[in-house]
């Protein structure tokens, strides 16, 4: 990692699959560049897959009820244009909004809240299942688009998903991945992430 700074401003090189990106200009906030953290609050570099990931800490999240097993993954757009606007969003407690992951359209990835606490993303929802609060057993991952079904997905970014989901089916025993409108209770309540494409994961994890 490398970092120079211009003025205000303090550009971070990622390293992704072989490639070098150039994130959006960074806010000033205190965190380093870091993988999520783990349970015990420490800080640590995940190279799995290729894939480091910039930490942005958000205060919108709490404990997982004791003893749940985390077994799905939910994919949202954020609506919001730009990273800069989501990690302004998930750093304000006002918002009482947040997700585990945010995923640029270069593929740069941000850590917003350890996984092993419980973000606030899925809102009210229920799984297929009957399992309703997802968020108390699911790991969010949003994926930077105006979820106004023009904005592409680019192939960094569907290829960053890929690379940070397979690493954590290996924390995790992840038995779904959902795009967020599948499991947002009433049905019809959200869109996100509109364009979405199960052949994106359809691969990572078992049939059921």
């Amino acid at each position: 990692m490398t970092r120079t700074c211009c003025g205000n401003s303090a550009y971070v090189c990622l390293r992704f699959d072989g490639r070098t990106f150039d994130s959006h200009c960074a806010l000033k906030l205190a965190n380093e560049l870091e993988t999520p953290l783990d349970e015990k609050g420490e800080s640590r570099m995940d190279h799995q897959g290729g894939l480091r990931i910039q930490h942005y800490e958000s205060p919108n999240y709490d404990e997982r009820p004791a003893g749940t097993v985390v077994d799905t993954v939910v994919i949202h757009a954020t609506v919001l244009n730009t990273i800069r606007e989501v990690i302004e969003h998930f750093s304000s407690p006002q918002t009482k909004v947040s997700s585990h992951y945010t995923i640029d359209r270069d593929g740069s990835v941000i850590s917003h809240v350890s996984e092993y606490k419980r973000a606030w993303h899925a809102g009210l929802s229920k799984m297929e299942d009957g399992r309703t609060n997802v968020n108390d057993f699911s790991i969010g991952v949003e994926l930077v688009n105006r979820n106004d079904g023009s904005d592409p997905y680019p192939e960094h970014q569907i290829q960053a998903m890929r690379h940070l989901v397979k690493a954590i089916i290996v924390r995790h025993p992840i038995r779904y991945i959902v795009p967020h409108y599948a499991c947002a209770e009433p049905p019809g309540r959200k869109s996100d992430p509109i364009g979405f494409d199960d052949s994106w994961v359809r691969d990572l994890v078992p049939p059921h």
